[in-house]
């Protein structure tokens, strides 16, 4: 033991230091309680070091129970090794999971999408490029086989592959591989013979990998034709500009788009799937949606909402309905389908004349236009009138005069209208030749009984029927 004040040696078990007197015990129970606290930590270490390898082996366990009974590590790994194998024991794992899972829904429709997305997969996989016909057949021959494996085996259980699924995939497959064929073909004739192998190129289908290769083609090909093409096109909207009224915008867009459809394909020459007709066409219907939104201002003015909905449901059809587009005109024809006024027919007749008057609820001819609902009178040497029930439920009455080209030169005649007995509405005196402006909009807010009268006292000089209708009279709200 050395002193470790001067450095001496001492005996092994001395108190003091033989040279400067130094206690030596201190130092030496140091030592040993440093040795004892260190033996301490090293056991401490030992047991967190064995807690460690316990806790990941219990985290092991619980993983792998997790990793090997969830249903997507199930399905995919059955299907993934049955895809490589071809072997139905391979699908023995989700049979065997279906069974002890048949009372949990939740799992079951995991195993449904995870199906699905799996064998969409192989479908994926198949749509791929190939060297020559025969590789081609044997890819076919293969997903054939594996989709009626998968079928078959678990009796087209709804949670796998169920009868509308499979046939769907392989409807998916057929059409792929028709479009393969079709191109495998005119990649044959397309140095010799280019119109042969246009023929063949525009039967590729637009899922198919080889569908942009087949457009530069067609592109090249039809250049001259496409370009015609559009320029009959343009030529439907060529003159519209700012002092074009919205209307009129309209139908020429309507005129053009029915043009793109109706030439796109002659069945020679098929546009349709051309990249410059997809972006014609969609540029067209874009114009067309935009027409219709500036026009809903002019309508929310002139209240003519049927003429909105009209235009939209002779248009509507040429929308794909998976399309914002198709779904933004759904909603403004919505919109102002609930804003449709009521036919003043329809409100409850509460007075009228029985002999001079009248209405139709039908569509009728009147001077060369229908229109779908009208009133009349007749000149019968006194005032006839109508009078109907609005309870105060609406704000806008519009209707149109029309007379009859058969009146008598002495015939002299005028529409007054009325609310709760006060006049809200005079034509003037209309006769055989005078300048009539027949568009009645009177506001009927609050009124509760309105009452529409012709005063005259003309009366014909002979037999006949000497009309003046109010057509398509409706109620605004």
């Amino acid at each position: 033991m050395f002193c470790e004040n001067c450095g001496t040696k001492n005996k092994k078990n001395a108190k003091y230091c033989e040279n400067c007197g130094h206690q030596l015990i201190v130092l030496d129970k140091i030592k040993n309680d440093n040795r004892k606290n260190k033996a301490k930590k090293i056991s401490k270490t030992k047991i967190f070091i064995l807690l460690v390898i316990v806790i990941l082996i219990i985290s092991g366990a619980i993983f792998g129970w997790i990793f090997f009974n969830n249903p997507s590590n199930i399905v995919k790994n059955s299907l993934n090794n049955y895809y490589k194998s071809s072997t139905k024991e391979d699908l023995k794992g989700i049979e065997n999971y279906l069974i002890s899972n048949k009372n949990n829904q939740d799992n079951l429709k995991k195993v449904k999408d995870i199906s699905n997305e799996t064998i969409n997969q192989w479908v994926n996989d198949f749509n791929k490029e190939y060297d020559n016909n025969e590789m081609l057949d044997d890819s076919l021959k293969k997903i054939k086989s594996l989709l009626l494996g998968v079928y078959d085996y678990l009796d087209g259980i709804e949670y796998v592959l169920d009868y509308d699924s499979y046939y769907s995939f392989l409807d998916r497959v057929y059409k792929l591989y028709d479009s393969k064929k079709s191109y495998l073909k005119g990649m044959e004739n397309k140095d010799s013979d280019e119109a042969t192998a246009y023929t063949y190129f525009k039967s590729v289908i637009e899922d198919d990998c080889y569908y942009k290769n087949v457009q530069d083609f067609i592109n090249y090909y039809l250049k001259d034709e496409i370009e015609n093409f559009k320029k009959g096109a343009e030529e439907y909207t060529s003159k519209i500009d700012n002092n074009t009224k919205i209307n009129d915008a309209i139908k020429a867009y309507i005129d053009k788009i029915k043009y793109i459809k109706d030439n796109g394909n002659d069945g020679n020459i098929d546009f349709s799937n051309t990249e410059e007709y997809k972006k014609l066409y969609n540029e067209t219907l874009k114009s067309i949606l935009d027409k219709i939104k500036e026009y809903t201002k002019v309508v929310d003015e002139s209240l003519e909402y049927n003429k909105l909905i009209d235009i939209i449901d002779n248009v509507i059809e040429y929308f794909d309905s998976n399309t914002n587009e198709y779904s933004k005109l759904k909603e403004i024809r919505t919109n102002y389908k609930d804003k449709l006024p009521d036919s003043l027919l329809n409100r409850y007749l509460i007075d009228y004349s029985y002999w001079g008057s009248g209405s139709s609820k039908f569509e009728s001819t009147i001077l060369d236009k229908k229109y779908s609902h009208h009133i009349y009178f007749t000149f019968r040497g006194e005032n006839v009138s109508r009078t109907y029930k609005l309870n105060k439920e609406y704000k806008k009455l519009k209707t149109t005069i029309i007379r009859s080209n058969n009146w008598e030169k002495s015939f002299i005649g005028e529409i007054k209208i009325y609310g709760d007995n006060k006049e809200i509405y005079s034509s003037g005196k209309i006769s055989k030749n005078s300048e009539l402006n027949g568009v009645i909009d009177v506001d009927v807010s609050n009124v509760d009984e309105l009452k529409i009268e012709f005063v005259t006292n003309s009366k014909p000089s002979q037999s006949g029927s000497f009309y003046i209708y109010l057509v398509e009279p409706y109620l605004y709200n």
